[in-house]
């Protein structure tokens, strides 16, 4: 069967795993990690598997992969010269009515990704958004603690360089920018998904059930329900970002006067 095509387009830190097990569990639908990773292709190690004896059945390529994570360099590197391929791999061999796997800035070069995936129009884009302070600090969070899920992190407080922040905020808003510019001009539909709405949500069955009318709404028809399992729990139970910043004033300030304000919580 020919299954439908979509990409989750984020940057990483935007609850993307969390929402990512959930739309692997609808019994329709499979979803992929960072297949386009620079370092190792991040999907389930059987699918890995078939995705090479696909790339020699259909085109006659040869790549060796191995059984674990960062064995896979040489198809690290062929699916950057040839991203086409993968998106073709889930159109013609999924065994599910929906496929999708996630797309980050770091992922593709701009042409590639331009090419390939943004006007590509066989192909649903869902752009994923949240609060980018709260995305800064859990990056560098995440740089501290090199524990991406599993570390409660609800006692860390960052000193913030606010010139380092400014730099990353406006590089992540061109990525945005640049995404829905191409698709506008493309003439292309796509949807906005936010990290936010999901999580005002209190328990993993509504955030389930909110998903699944989102997904109704944006015309992808999920069926069941799953049953609600292990998903990813919130690593920080602080809800303002100013309670993670050591030099808290100094950062609001800063954010004051460049216009920056609406990015901390009331």
């Amino acid at each position: 069967m020919n299954s439908q095509v979509f990409t989750l387009i984020a940057c990483r830190r935007t609850g993307s795993n969390y929402l990512m097990k959930i739309l692997d569990s609808f019994s329709n639908m499979e979803f992929f990690g960072e297949v386009y990773h620079n370092q190792t292709v991040w999907m389930p190690t059987s699918r890995k598997f078939d995705f090479v004896e696909w790339l020699k059945d259909k085109h006659d390529l040869e790549i060796k992969i191995g059984e674990k994570p960062f064995e896979d360099k040489d198809l690290v590197r062929f699916n950057h010269e040839h991203p086409e391929h993968f998106l073709n791999f889930l159109n013609s061999f999924s065994p599910k009515q929906y496929a999708g796997f996630k797309i980050f800035p770091e992922h593709l070069r701009w042409h590639k990704l331009k090419t390939n995936l943004l006007t590509n129009k066989k192909v649903i884009k869902i752009v994923m958004r949240r609060n980018l302070l709260d995305v800064y600090i859990s990056d560098k969070i995440l740089e501290m603690t090199k524990s991406s899920q599993k570390q409660d992190t609800s006692d860390i407080k960052l000193n913030i360089d606010c010139l380092d922040f400014k730099t990353w905020y406006f590089d992540k808003m061109s990525f945005y920018s640049r995404v829905e510019s191409c698709l506008r001009n493309s003439g292309q539909q796509y949807f906005e998904l936010s990290y936010e709405d999901i999580h005002c949500h209190s328990s993993d069955d509504e955030k389930v059930r909110y998903i699944q009318s989102w997904l109704k709404q944006s015309g992808i028809e999920i069926n069941d329900r799953p049953q609600i399992s292990d998903y990813v729990k919130k690593q920080d139970k602080r809800k303002n970002s100013l309670e993670k910043i050591q030099n808290d004033q100094e950062l609001k300030s800063y954010l004051l006067n460049h216009n920056l304000q609406h990015l901390v919580h009331s």
